[in-house]
């Protein structure tokens, strides 16, 4: 009985820590925002603050306000790259793929160099179904960031939706050369040693899940399931 009790008040404290802490959060949200207003209102002129206040808005799912804010941030600072990329970002969460891709577009004609934005709209074009626009722009990404995992990696998934499977496995391999604990693209590799029906292949690339990450047990269970299916015993 006294375990019983003391595992209860256990998890009345993990409860109540867990929402202090978001109430922690959205107060944190709060504040920052009200900090940002009041820095507009001492100078309506101020980019950065629209930008900042904007930011706050598109991570707390008030798209709205935060493409009004990053509008504002342009309106004062027309190179503002930083601000376009967020307002890309933030359309491309409400699901206008056409307006993020013209905002990363001018992010990119603003900063040739901005890593981010290539690969935002890169993923973009990946929702287009513009897999050759989305592979030009992965190779931008891994031209200016060499040690880019996510790029190989999705890069790679690229190839895969195009049937370049022997290009696709080739960025999966770098992709977790960078990254060891990119286990997607392990999974991603298996599957593309599927599609040219090298079921050997696919199964040692999932038994390599479970020797090298026993801890991640939802990989692990994953790469089991996919061995049995194609026949392999575990």
């Amino acid at each position: 009985m006294k375990k019983i009790m003391i595992l209860i008040t256990l998890s009345i404290c993990l409860l109540a820590s867990n929402i202090a802490w978001g109430e922690s959060k959205i107060n944190s949200n709060d504040q920052m925002i009200s900090e940002w207003t009041k820095a507009i209102e001492d100078n309506p002129k101020d980019a950065i603050a629209y930008e900042r206040r904007g930011e706050i808005y598109s991570k707390t799912g008030k798209h709205d306000l935060a493409l009004a804010d990053f509008t504002k941030a342009i309106e004062i600072n027309p190179k503002y790259a930083f601000a376009y990329a967020w307002l890309g970002y933030t359309f491309e969460k409400k699901g206008d793929i056409d307006a993020a891709v013209t905002d990363f577009d001018k992010a990119i004609e603003i900063n040739p160099n901005y890593v981010y934005a290539y690969n935002r709209r890169a993923l973009n074009y990946g929702k287009k179904s513009q897999l050759e626009a989305a592979i030009n722009d992965f190779n931008k990404v891994i031209e200016l960031d060499p040690k880019n995992a996510h790029a190989y990696a999705n890069r790679g998934w690229t190839y895969y939706l195009k049937k370049q499977f022997n290009e696709a496995i080739s960025d999966f391999n770098k992709a977790f050369e960078l990254d060891p604990k990119d286990i997607q693209s392990y999974i991603n590799k298996g599957l593309a040693y599927e599609k040219q029906h090298l079921y050997q292949e696919a199964i040692e690339t999932y038994r390599l899940i479970i020797s090298n990450l026993p801890e991640n047990k939802a990989a692990v269970e994953s790469a089991k399931n996919h061995i049995l299916s194609l026949g392999g015993t575990i």
